[in-house]
Protein backbone atom coordinates (compact mmCIF):
# COMPACT_ATOMS: atom_id res chain seq x y z
CA UNK A 1 0.00 0.00 0.00
CA UNK A 2 1.24 3.44 -0.83
CA UNK A 3 0.91 6.52 1.39
CA UNK A 4 -1.98 7.98 -0.59
CA UNK A 5 -4.18 4.91 -0.16
CA UNK A 6 -3.36 4.69 3.57
CA UNK A 7 -4.29 8.37 3.99
CA UNK A 8 -7.46 7.86 1.96
CA UNK A 9 -8.51 4.91 4.12
CA UNK A 10 -7.74 6.87 7.30
CA UNK A 11 -9.83 9.83 6.10
CA UNK A 12 -12.72 7.52 5.16
CA UNK A 13 -12.56 5.86 8.61
CA UNK A 14 -12.49 9.26 10.38
CA UNK A 15 -15.60 10.33 8.45
CA UNK A 16 -17.39 7.12 9.48
CA UNK A 17 -16.47 7.74 13.12
CA UNK A 18 -17.73 11.34 12.90
CA UNK A 19 -21.04 10.12 11.47
CA UNK A 20 -21.39 7.69 14.39
CA UNK A 21 -20.63 10.48 16.87
CA UNK A 22 -23.23 12.74 15.24
CA UNK A 23 -25.87 9.98 15.31
CA UNK A 24 -25.19 9.23 18.99
CA UNK A 25 -25.33 12.93 19.91
CA UNK A 26 -28.69 13.26 18.12
CA UNK A 27 -30.01 10.20 19.93
CA UNK A 28 -28.83 11.56 23.29
CA UNK A 29 -30.37 14.98 22.62
CA UNK A 30 -33.75 13.37 21.91
CA UNK A 31 -33.64 11.31 25.12
CA UNK A 32 -32.67 14.07 27.51
CA UNK A 33 -35.69 15.90 28.86
CA UNK A 34 -35.56 19.00 30.98
CA UNK A 35 -36.59 18.76 34.60
CA UNK A 36 -40.13 19.90 35.35
CA UNK A 37 -40.74 23.26 36.97
CA UNK A 38 -42.46 22.63 40.31
CA UNK A 39 -43.91 25.25 42.65
CA UNK A 40 -45.37 24.31 46.04
CA UNK A 41 -47.26 26.63 48.38
CA UNK A 42 -48.56 25.69 51.81
CA UNK A 43 -51.44 27.57 53.44
CA UNK A 44 -52.63 26.05 56.71
CA UNK A 45 -53.60 22.45 55.97
CA UNK A 46 -53.78 22.99 52.21
CA UNK A 47 -51.03 22.47 49.66
CA UNK A 48 -51.04 24.01 46.17
CA UNK A 49 -48.74 22.31 43.69
CA UNK A 50 -48.04 23.61 40.19
CA UNK A 51 -46.07 21.53 37.72
CA UNK A 52 -44.96 22.63 34.26
CA UNK A 53 -43.41 19.72 32.39
CA UNK A 54 -43.00 18.02 29.04
CA UNK A 55 -46.02 16.09 27.82
CA UNK A 56 -45.48 12.50 28.94
CA UNK A 57 -47.82 9.57 29.17
CA UNK A 58 -49.40 9.12 32.63
CA UNK A 59 -47.65 12.14 34.19
CA UNK A 60 -50.78 13.24 36.08
CA UNK A 61 -51.53 9.72 37.30
CA UNK A 62 -47.93 9.34 38.51
CA UNK A 63 -48.01 12.70 40.31
CA UNK A 64 -51.32 11.95 42.01
CA UNK A 65 -50.28 8.48 43.13
CA UNK A 66 -47.01 9.86 44.50
CA UNK A 67 -48.86 12.48 46.53
CA UNK A 68 -51.50 10.09 47.84
CA UNK A 69 -49.45 6.92 48.35
CA UNK A 70 -46.03 8.22 49.36
CA UNK A 71 -46.81 11.58 50.96
CA UNK A 72 -50.23 10.54 52.35
CA UNK A 73 -51.94 13.69 51.02
CA UNK A 74 -55.60 13.74 50.03
CA UNK A 75 -56.01 15.38 46.63
CA UNK A 76 -59.11 17.59 46.59
CA UNK A 77 -58.71 19.09 43.11
CA UNK A 78 -56.49 18.62 40.08
CA UNK A 79 -56.34 20.34 36.72
CA UNK A 80 -54.29 19.50 33.65
CA UNK A 81 -53.95 21.90 30.72
CA UNK A 82 -51.88 21.34 27.60
CA UNK A 83 -49.47 24.18 26.95
CA UNK A 84 -48.18 24.54 23.39
CA UNK A 85 -47.82 21.20 21.62
CA UNK A 86 -45.40 19.48 23.97
CA UNK A 87 -45.94 20.79 27.51
CA UNK A 88 -48.39 20.33 30.35
CA UNK A 89 -49.42 22.67 33.15
CA UNK A 90 -50.73 20.73 36.14
CA UNK A 91 -52.32 22.29 39.22
CA UNK A 92 -53.08 20.12 42.26
CA UNK A 93 -54.72 21.08 45.55
CA UNK A 94 -54.29 18.64 48.42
Amino acid sequence: MDKASVLGDAIKYMKQLQEKVDALEDKLAKKSTPLPEIEVRVCGKNVLIRIHCDKNKCVLVNALSLLEDNLKLTVTNSNLMPFADSSLHITIVA
